[in-house]
This record gives structure tokens, C-alpha cells and sequence, in this order.
């Protein structure tokens, strides 16, 4: 009950900043909205998700920065990146509560996400609202290193825009360090090099739509040299029966990722010059599309890559939907529609 409650409120101030009486208060409004959202998460119990005894026991399993836990992230006996795994010892270096590493992890994640939505979105609290309705609980609540891996692929995409490719690599190589789904940010990456077009949009939704018809995902994971970070690990989740070929061809995600590219497509013209950092934002939806339509039957995997990715859904929807429908009060409902659809059916 007491997300509908924070659902509502998300919603009052994003209605509230469509007048411009109160435009000066959004970036104050979405930082304190951020915080409080922090607040929540760090305060989790377990029963927030499996992984939480995982992340508690990997806060005790490392030494602080002074008595050897550099030693422990450079052995790098441990399952997750070593990025992460530093950030514990800094964190563990001035607490040994769990607790108080849980809120700093939330705190930090939500600042770089704070920063970067008011620096991409035209709407920066819809986008935090559509945020709160599936991202923070689907992986921000349960993966906290998913959160700090999502809003600095916020900031590649900010890098890109600027055309600071090799920051925006730096960015990337920092994200993958948190968590190796970000890996995905090399595909926006690598299309950012070329002039991005419209027809793209349509080739790779065909090619898409081939691969992840024939399940080609499985054969080319097969293949992956064991030299290659996680290759073993990445095996055994698509094999799974838990993990493996989870998301299904055309599941909700997929249809909606294939939908909103579809919007991109159709209006490119109409919103290329009015939305803020649109090739990027274009670069990454497209992307996220490939990943999972093309890969779906790698499940789990595919799943966070494309989560990654397709966290622009929170800057796209709103800037799409409130440019392109002119009766600004029925766009502002249909996008809290959208998100309380997806809350509802969490």
C-alpha cells in the first residue's frame, strides 16, 4: 500500500511541475524524490529479494581497506566484479553494519541517477515516476549493483551526446566493473561511431526478430572461449532451467521495446530536433530491442543487458508522449497510466 501512497505523490509533483509557476522546484522535487527512494531501499529487509543475503554476506566476506581487503579484491576470489568489490572495502573501511552499506550503495546509486535524469529528461519526475513503477523494484530493490551500473550508463549516454567517446568508454568500462551486464553499452557504443538513420531502426528489428526465431542465442554462448570473464557463469544461467529462455519471443517486454521502437521510426523527424540527447537515448532503446528479441532464449542473461539498456523508456516515454499528443493533460494521464500499469501488474 505504501508504494501506491509514494506512486501518488510521484505523480502530484510531476502534475505540479507542468505549471511553469513551479518549474524552478523540479530539480529540488526530484533529488528529494530520488533520496527518499534511496532511503527505501536501503532499509530493505530480505524479504525485499533472494539476493539480498547474497550482497549482506558479501559485505562480511571482505576485510577493510586498511587490513587487507586490497589484497582480497586483487585475489579476485569472489563471484562478482571487482569494482563492486572495492566499493566494499571503501564502504567497510568506515562501518561494519550491513545496513549502513546497503543505505550508502542506495544513496550513491541515486545521486549519479538523480544527476543524469535531470540532465537527459524533459520531464525529469515522470521519469523518475516510470522509474519507480518497474526498474526500482525489478532490479534496483533486489540487484543494488544494478543500480549503480544503470546511472552510469545514464552518463554514457550523457558522454555520448557530448561526443566524449573516450570518457564514455572510461564510463563503460567503470559500469562493467559493477556489474557485467553493462557490457551491453558497447553495442550504443559501437553505433555511435556511425551516423545513426532511421532505416537502422528497421534493419535491426529484422534481424532481431530472425535470430530470436531460430534461437541462435544458446549456439553462440556455446561457443564462447573460457578466457572470456563469466563465459562459465553465463553457460550455466542460460542452461537453467530457472534462468534459461525465461523471457520468451514475443513476451511483454520485448513487445514493448519493438512498440516503442516502432514510435521512433514512425516520428523520427517530429523528434529529433525537439528531444534532448535523441540519438543516444535512440542509440541505447534500439539496442535494448536487439538484445532481447534477438537473444531472448539466454533468459536471465539477456534479461539485465536489455534492463540496462532500455532504463531510457524512463526519458523517452514522456518526452514522446507529451511532443507528440498536444493536449498536454491528456498526455501527462496517459503516461501515469502507463506507469501505474506497470506497477499494478508488478
Amino acid at each position: 500500500m505504501i508504494y501506491f501512497v509514494i506512486f501518488g505523490i510521484l505523480a502530484f509533483l510531476a502534475f505540479a511541475a507542468m505549471d511553469k509557476k513551479y518549474t524552478a522546484y523540479i530539480k529540488l522535487s526530484s533529488f528529494a524524490a530520488l533520496f527518499v527512494l534511496a532511503i527505501f531501499s536501503g532499509l530493505r529487509s530480505s524479504e525485499a529479494g533472494s539476493d539480498y543475503l547474497s550482497y549482506h554476506d558479501m559485505f562480511y566476506a571482505f576485510k577493510d581497506l586498511f587490513n587487507g581487503g586490497l589484497a582480497q579484491v586483487f585475489s579476485g576470489d569472489y563471484f562478482f566484479e571487482p569494482g563492486f568489490a572495492l566499493l566494499i572495502i571503501i564502504i567497510s573501511s568506515f562501518t561494519d553494519n550491513h545496513i549502513v552499506f546497503f543505505l550508502a550503495i542506495s544513496l550513491l546509486a541515486s545521486l549519479v541517477m538523480a544527476i543524469s535524469i535531470n540532465k537527459l529528461s524533459l520531464y525529469p519526475l515522470l521519469s523518475i515516476l516510470i522509474f519507480f513503477s518497474y526498474d526500482y523494484f525489478i532490479n534496483y530493490m533486489v540487484a543494488i549493483r544494478f543500480g549503480l551500473a544503470a546511472g552510469l550508463g545514464l552518463v554514457v549516454i550523457c558522454l555520448l551526446s557530448k561526443n566524449k567517446k573516450k570518457l564514455a568508454l572510461v564510463f563503460i568500462l567503470f559500469a562493467m566493473s559493477m556489474h557485467t551486464a553493462a557490457i551491453g553499452f558497447f553495442l550504443p557504443f559501437v553505433l555511435s561511431i556511425f551516423t545513426f538513420k532511421r532505416i537502422y531502426i528497421v534493419a535491426v528489428l529484422a534481424v532481431a526478430l530472425i535470430v530470436g526465431y531460430v534461437d541462435l542465442g544458446n549456439v553462440l554462448i556455446s561457443m564462447l572461449p573460457g578466457w572470456i570473464p563469466r563465459a562459465g557463469s553465463a553457460e550455466v544461467y542460460a542452461s537453467s532451467s530457472m534462468y534459461g529462455n525465461s523471457l520468451g519471443y514475443l513476451g511483454f517486454i520485448n513487445i514493448k521495446y519493438i512498440f516503442l521502437s516502432t514510435i521512433l521510426f514512425l516520428y523520427w523527424n517530429n523528434l529529433k530536433d525537439r528531444v534532448p540527447h535523441f540519438y543516444p537515448l535512440a542509440m541505447f532503446l534500439v539496442s535494448a530491442m536487439a538484445i532481447r528479441v534477438g537473444f531472448h532464449d539466454l533468459g536471465f542473461i539477456v534479461g539485465r543487458v536489455s534492463a540496462l539498456l532500455g532504463l531510457v523508456e524512463i526519458i523517452i516515454v514522456p518526452a514522446f508522449v507529451l511532443l507528440l499528443i498536444k493536449q498536454k493533460i491528456m498526455a501527462f494521464f496517459i503516461v501515469v497510466i502507463y506507469a501505474f500499469f506497470h506497477l499494478y501488474f508488478l
